[in-house]
């Protein structure tokens, strides 16, 4: 059988007709049975019309209330209605039902695509159609995946939400390099504006079809066919890591080729942790029975809920159990309501009754648990297992450890035990077979922690790592309050440093600077004071204070207010607050509670639901959105301003009377207090229909520049110039979220009630910034006035503090630059020298981007690369093609002093490097493209030796000198290194490191280990003493572009073209974290002093990421930590909780 990589196999739509009797529990006799045993129930149109939420008469409810049938009746008629809108709601674009989109049996004509000629139709899904082609330039038969056009949308195209999810896929498709995933080859975009993504054709059969042909494979303990599940899960584990879900795993999007090999297919509704879908739904329309089968319990329980890897491994377990039995576990072919009760509930059939052998059935079983805390919690765990069944060693999963462990390692031995016979020395041999094989599992289990760690932070699940993170620090030296986290992350063992960079790569997400809980419990409102504190009021009436020191919260408590408020509104400066008890409106002093002026609410033209407040006034709210302003002190009637839209909440001016509201055209509009005319501030309706939206809520920068009005159909933003113009940008659709805007209208924060996830955007652009996770819920957040900072509060009364974006740890130095192939770092690291995109050279400074200083050039070159003697505080600098340029310390205005050494007509240069030994005198080493180094004295600027490689010509490509300047490295574009003498360039030895280009070379401290990366994608360490060559596992398909010992000796740094920074365990060349810069890594260097990292990313600024910064917070954010203790706070100074 062949097979393309977008077939989705058989599926099937569900109309609501085909759940509507099954849905109640029964069928249509049994419910006229039930109507008729029991007078008075409701009948199943009645029960459909409660639940759709149609009026019903009293009787019907009062009934309903009374009776358990009709309650469960209605109840389940409830939850047919939700899954049918489920199945429903079209997962390619907002607003384009089924009956819009085109017909999957039409047939459409073969689409021309530029570079390829399409030879047929090969599969139809529910998003696109999948063409055979042949690629032109290299004749490779190629799958070309075409988004279906809608018509509904005036062009003919896909729909703004269908491209952004199928530009989705091919940014997923892109980013995963796997030899178990299918590759992407190309995207493009049709004439007809269509888009489409190309990927390698895979000639194979689904697994399922694949494991029922050799059915020889499912007799005995099937190590086949464990080993090749085994081989799924690592593509999974792969991506996982990545922070990709896949969400829709199952048989037929997982092919064995005809070499026998996995390929993981179809990413179309793949899931990346910061990318979130308008839904997270089970199915996609069209598809329904064929995911169905492989739904998690949760995702059939909860129809909304967000998918985890768990939900994946859930799915990966229904797919051993069908390979290894030939198949399902389950039931669902039956009605829709029996399918998802067996899901949710039923056990797989009987130990007896299944073809599993118990190892691999222990495996299968945790794979589909019910409960996702009860499976496993990373891929790789659930691979490592699959092996172990295989080859018959112990399980992981095995719950009775030791005996189980003892019984497979006697298994394992049963010769030499034979041979020993049944006495002491064969018990000896077990229980010693036991304990090596214990030591090993140890190891096992302590990386699919690691991975199971890594992997829920790659996705969000800030709280799921955290509990895998600190239950691993219990019993090591890092559960001391006496361990140094900043200097541990560096020089601590290995175990201790991998766990440190796991919560340095998840404080890198989002950092959490304090956690704490509130006082009172609950906190109801918080509120961003003037002065950068925060304000808070409990459900219980308790005022609180929060201070941040450095990072550090503190906390103040206040009054407690009685009779306890039900709600609250504070002025800008947090000194006076609004308060709506029972009974009345106080307007109080905060810092005493004291009541300064009162009001009965029986005394108002409305009941109020809501409050506002400010300095020169107050205004409450009604259900129907009018605004009654009242006076300060006395609250007496100012203006009542009619609303236009239920639950509209205005913005009151801090700084004049006036307030902020939407009209009957749903535009932005002003009102002056005083006067009562309204003048429009936008001349455009936020919402396209023009029909005032209901529960609008307006928020506003101080300046009043930057408007957010968030609705129950989103969030829209309103931008406004000096000239008075405005701009409108919807960024978020079709959800009701609450959210705050920072003071300068540069952040806005939004989080649906009950989401663990507060969502961040960078204004005025709109852009999604990575979310802020880790509560249980986020209850209510504010951001503090000044910016910095964003707490969030838990329904349980559990504060975050948390760093806001652009106060991160990593700061940008300057502007954009796209031409720092290589940059330099003063001894002390506060002057960092690169060159700008006009091939300037920048001298940056840690002071900002006010402090930097552009210095100009009289020569025409543009400088790529800059070196710095730690020596002489002499600088070079080289352009690309022949010329060095040496500068001479002193500055004279925005001139360098320099001169100009020339290496030779057509050279180009590939490397440079200062020799500043303390016995020798220093120097300038350079190498060329044509294979050449240069030795250029300092003191007169001339070239006094040079050496080339023998024989056929070698493309240098980087050159570097130890610290001690005894030593020095030339790497080739064929793979080699030469050590040479810095002080003749004679070659000392010649070293094969890989078979591929090696771009960047970097000295340990003591100059005995070379680090060396290139295009084979590994980290390569040379033992420049023995020459011998250890190289890490290949960190994917894609070239590493730069390198950079620690000065601990202890880690390395690596750069790659996917904008990743990989820092490794130099003695192991283990990788122990990854973090994502902004483009191409071009240079990266660590600081003299070690605590930060500074790197150079394509057409980007260059930053600064201070590693310490997240490292100090551990101790703040582990559980149980003394509060004597005394970290390292986030700008270096030591502060006290």
């Amino acid at each position: 059988m062949s097979r393309g990589i977008a077939s989705r196999g058989n599926s099937v739509n569900l109309s609501r007709r085909s759940i509507g009797p099954a849905a109640t529990g029964c069928s249509e006799r049994g419910v006229e049975a039930m109507v008729e045993q029991v007078p008075g129930c409701l009948t199943p149109a009645e029960a459909e019309a409660i639940a759709a939420g149609q009026p019903a008469q009293a009787w019907a409810e009062m009934h309903a209330a009374r009776c358990r049938s009709c309650a469960d009746a209605i109840e389940d008629a409830r939850f047919a209605l939700r899954f049918a809108r489920v199945i429903s709601e079209p997962a390619d674009g907002a607003g384009v039902t089924p009956q819009t989109r085109q017909p999957p049996g039409e047939t459409p004509a073969i689409p021309p695509v530029a570079g390829y000629t399409v030879l047929r139709e090969h599969a139809r899904g529910g998003q696109g159609v999948v063409f055979r082609a042949r690629q032109d330039a290299t004749g490779q038969v190629v799958a070309i995946k075409v988004l279906h056009r809608w018509p509904a949308t005036p062009t003919g195209s896909a729909s703004d939400v269908a491209r952004a999810r199928f530009q989705r896929e091919i940014r997923i498709s892109g980013s995963l390099s796997h030899p178990g995933i299918v590759r992407l080859i190309d995207s493009t975009v049709l004439p007809d504006g269509r888009d489409a993504i190309v990927m390698e054709w895979i000639e194979g059969v689904p697994l399922d079809d694949w494991a029922d042909a050799n059915a020889e494979l499912r007799k005995g303990t099937k190590p086949g066919l464990l080993n090749v599940l085994a081989e799924v899960v690592d593509a999974v584990a792969y991506a996982h890591q990545r922070g990709v879900i896949h969400r829709d795993l199952k048989p037929s999007n997982i092919l064995i080729d005809e070499h026998g090999r996995v390929r993981v297919l179809d990413f179309g509704v793949a899931r990346m942790h910061d990318a979130p879908d308008r839904y997270e739904t089970l199915t996609r329309t069209g598809e329904f029975t064929g995911t169905l089968a492989f739904a998690a319990p949760e995702q059939v329980a909860g129809l909304r809920a967000d998918p985890d890897t768990r939900t994946d491994l859930y799915a990966l377990g229904v797919i051993a159990y069908r390979v290894l039995t030939g198949r399902l576990p389950y039931d669902v072919t039956s009605s829709l309501q029996s399918a998802i009760q067996n899901i949710a509930t039923a056990d797989p059939p009987a130990r007896d009754a299944s073809m599993i052998p118990g190892d691999a059935r222990t495996v299968v079983l945790k794979a589909m648990a019910k409960d996702p805390r009860r499976r496993y919690q990373s891929a790789g765990e659930m691979a490592a297992d699959l092996r172990r069944a295989a080859s018959g060693e112990a399980v992981a999963a095995r719950a009775d450890s030791r005996f189980y462990i003892l019984r497979k390692a006697a298994s394992r031995h049963r010769v030499a035990l034979a041979l020993a016979g049944t006495g002491l020395l064969g018990l000896i041999g077990v229980v010693g077979a036991m304990m090596v094989g214990n030591v090993s599992l140890s190891a096992a289990l302590r990386e699919s922690r690691l991975q199971e760690l890594r992997a829920h932070t790659a996705v969000g699940a800030r709280d799921r790592a955290e509990s895998v993170l600190w239950a691993q620090v219990a019993g090591t030296p890092l559960g001391s309050d006496a361990f140094d986290p900043v200097e541990g992350l560096w020089v601590a063992g290995l175990r201790e440093r991998e766990l440190l960079w796991a919560f340095v790569e998840m404080q890198a997400r989002a950092t959490c600077t304090d956690i704490l809980r509130a006082p009172g419990g609950r906190v109801a409102v918080v509120h961003p004071a003037e002065d950068g504190r925060f304000v808070m009021l409990a459900q219980t009436g308790g005022l609180a204070w929060l201070a941040v020191d450095a990072g550090r919260a503190q906390l103040t408590e206040g009054p407690v207010l009685t009779p306890t408020p039900r709600s609250a509104a504070f002025s800008p400066s947090g000194r006076h607050a609004l308060i709506r008890d029972a009974d009345h409106i106080r307007w109080i002093r905060t810092e005493t509670g004291e009541t300064l002026a009162h009001r009965p609410l029986g005394d108002l033209p409305f009941p109020v639901v809501a409050e506002r407040l400010t300095d020169w006034g107050a205004a409450v709210l009604s259900q129907d959105g009018d605004a009654l302003v009242l006076t300060l002190p006395d609250l007496r009637d100012r203006r009542l301003i009619p609303g236009v839209a239920a639950q509209m909440r205005p913005w009151l001016d801090p700084d004049e009377p006036a307030l902020f509201t939407i009209d009957a055209g749903a535009r932005l509009v002003r009102v002056d207090v005083e006067t009562g005319r309204s003048a429009p501030w936008s001349p455009d309706p936020i919402v396209p229909e023009g029909l005032p939206p209901e529960h609008a809520k307006v928020h506003a920068s101080r300046d009043r520049r930057v408007f957010a009005v968030t609705h129950a159909g989103g969030i829209q933003t309103i931008i406004r110039n000096d000239s008075g113009q405005t701009q409108h940008r919807s960024i978020r659709h079709s959800t009701r979220i609450g959210a705050t805007l920072s003071a300068d209208g540069r952040t806005l924060a939004g989080q649906v009630f009950g989401d663990s996830t507060l969502r961040l955007w960078a204004l005025p652009e709109g852009r999604e910034l990575p979310a802020l996770t880790g509560q249980r819920a986020v209850y209510v957040h504010a951001i503090a006035s000044d910016g910095r900072h964003i707490l969030t509060a838990d329904p349980d009364g559990v504060l975050r503090l948390w760093l806001s974006p652009g106060d991160e740890w990593r700061r940008k130095l300057g502007d954009s630059t796209a031409r720092t192939h290589e940059f330099a770092t003063r001894e002390g690291g506060r002057e960092l020298l690169a060159s700008d995109d006009d091939g300037r050279i920048i001298i940056y400074t840690p002071d900002g981007p006010h402090a930097n200083r552009r210095l100009a050039i009289d020569h025409p070159i543009e400088i790529v690369r800059v070196a710095i003697c730690p020596r002489t505080g002499l600088m070079a600098g080289a352009g690309i093609e022949d010329r060095v340029l040496i500068f001479r310390p002193t500055v004279h205005g925005a001139h360098l002093e320099h001169e100009v050494v020339s290496l030779g007509p057509g050279q180009r240069i590939t490397g440079l490097a200062f020799v500043s030994a303390a016995d020798a005198e220093p120097a300038l080493l350079a190498c060329t493209h044509d294979g050449l180094w240069f030795r250029i004295t300092l003191r007169d600027a001339v070239v006094t030796h040079r050496n080339t490689a023998p024989g056929e010509p070698a493309r240098a490509s980087d050159l570097r000198v130890a610290g001690d300047g005894r030593l020095g490295a030339v790497a080739f574009r064929d793979g080699r290194v030469a050590l040479i003498d810095p002080a003749t360039l004679g070659v000392r030895r010649w070293i094969e490191v890989s078979p591929s280009q090696i771009r960047s070379l970097a000295f340990s401290p003591d100059g005995r280990t070379l680090a060396a990366v290139g295009d084979d994608g590994r980290l390569h360490c040379v033992d420049t003493r023995t020459a011998r060559v250890r190289s890490s596992d290949r960190l994917g398909e894609h070239s590493l572009f730069s390198v950079d010992v620690h000065p601990s000796g202890k880690s390395v740094a690596v750069g790659d073209i996917l904008g990743r920074v990989t820092v490794f365990d130099l003695a192991s060349g283990r990788p122990v974290a990854t973090l994502t810069a902004g483009g191409a890594v071009m240079c990266l260097r660590f600081t003299t002093d070690g605590r930060s990292l500074d790197v150079a990313a394509l057409h980007c600024p260059v930053e600064r990421w201070d590693l310490s910064a997240l490292a100090s917070t551990f101790h703040r954010l582990r559980p149980n930590q003394s509060r004597n203790a005394t970290p390292i706070s986030l700008n270096g100074r030591a502060s006290r909780r």
